[in-house]
């Protein structure tokens, strides 16, 4: 049985109309790739999702694409998560035109929306990822039922409020964007967060 795999594209269009404006750069102007799953998957076209169990959401970064985190996607599906990820305008592969007004919130809606009309999922439970841009994504869907993952990305609104529910803020102490140096260290992080630096988890898991 031949390994399903990911079909994914960068377009030298896409990108130089994000970071630079520019549209005349042809649509062929671009690499396809074929990737590989980390883990053994299955072609689910035709499967059955579970109508009720936990839904996650995945959201990419800017110039990113909705495989970015597919490796974490086939480890919760694994458990019985129920994993959506979709690809947002700012992405690189390109696969569907810019169109004014469909940004992140309108997609993750119509996602959304799809769960029971066109799934059959009736879940309960809510749950996203966001990495990098789609950190911002992560805070600003849902509500505090859900819970929010934030990997490389600021854990509060622009505005500083605090975002209702469990938020798990994943950041590495050598990344210069967004980076806990940005808190002023560990002494400089809100009250309401609790820090767990490397050693500290590995010393909870042996």
């Amino acid at each position: 049985v031949k390994q399903p795999s990911y079909d994914y594209r960068i377009s030298v269009r896409r990108i130089g109309q994000l970071l630079a404006g520019w549209d005349f750069i042809p649509g062929l102007v671009a690499r396809d790739f074929s990737l590989a799953p980390a883990r053994s998957v299955v072609d689910g076209t035709d499967d059955h999702f579970p109508e009720s169990g936990p839904v996650i959401l995945l959201a990419h970064g800017y110039l990113g694409s909705r495989f970015d985190l597919s490796n974490l996607a086939e480890s919760l599906a694994a458990e019985g998560f129920t994993c959506l990820a979709a690809e947002y305008p700012e992405s690189l592969a390109a696969s569907y035109d810019r169109i004014e007004g469909l940004d992140r919130a309108v997609i993750n809606d119509a996602l959304l929306g799809c769960l029971e009309s066109k799934l059959n999922i009736r879940s309960k439970k809510f749950g996203i990822i966001g990495h990098s841009l789609g950190c911002g994504t992560a805070l600003r869907t849902g509500d505090g039922t859900w819970a929010r993952v934030c990997i490389a990305g600021f854990p509060r609104q622009r505005d500083g409020s605090v975002v209702p529910g469990n938020v798990l803020f994943i950041s590495s102490m050598n990344d210069g964007a967004v980076s806990p140096a940005r808190f002023g260290g560990a002494q400089g992080y809100p009250k309401d967060i609790s820090l767990l630096d490397q050693d500290s988890v590995l010393d909870s898991t042996l």
